[in-house]
């Protein structure tokens, strides 16, 4: 596995995903005044026009956010990243049963043995 920035160990302690959606939020400011969560996820179903009952792989999840936006069109996603304390909080952000997260280093994975969420049985470590 490739050495790891610093951001993305950061990623890897309970306090940075504690605070990751408060930061998260206000980074978005830097885009302008008006660019808000609601803004981007409205943005996000625009461009990727998810429909319900799609599957959708959500990869380095982090907190969750596309995790929900999509789960809220009716969609079942697999949310991974590498962070449990970032599946822990993206869980208890986004409540859902449509949402599968999961623990996986995706750069050692084989994309094309991933099955779909609906289908998800084994090979990964769940949070609910």
């Amino acid at each position: 596995m490739p050495t790891l920035s610093a951001a993305q160990r950061s990623n890897l302690f309970p306090l940075t995903a504690a605070g990751y959606a408060w930061w998260r939020e206000r980074s978005l400011r830097a885009l302008g005044a008006d660019f808000t969560l609601e803004r981007e996820a409205a943005l996000f179903r625009a461009l990727c026009r998810p429909q319900a009952g799609q599957d959708w792989l959500d990869v380095g999840t982090s907190a969750g956010f596309y995790a929900g936006v999509l789960a809220r069109a009716d969609c079942r996603v697999l949310a991974v990243d590498l962070s449990a304390p970032m599946l822990r909080e993206g869980a208890r952000r986004e409540p859902d049963a449509r949402i599968d997260w999961a623990q996986l280093n995706m750069e050692r994975s084989d994309l094309s043995r991933l099955p779909p969420p609906s289908r998800l049985s084994y090979g990964f470590r769940l949070f609910r």
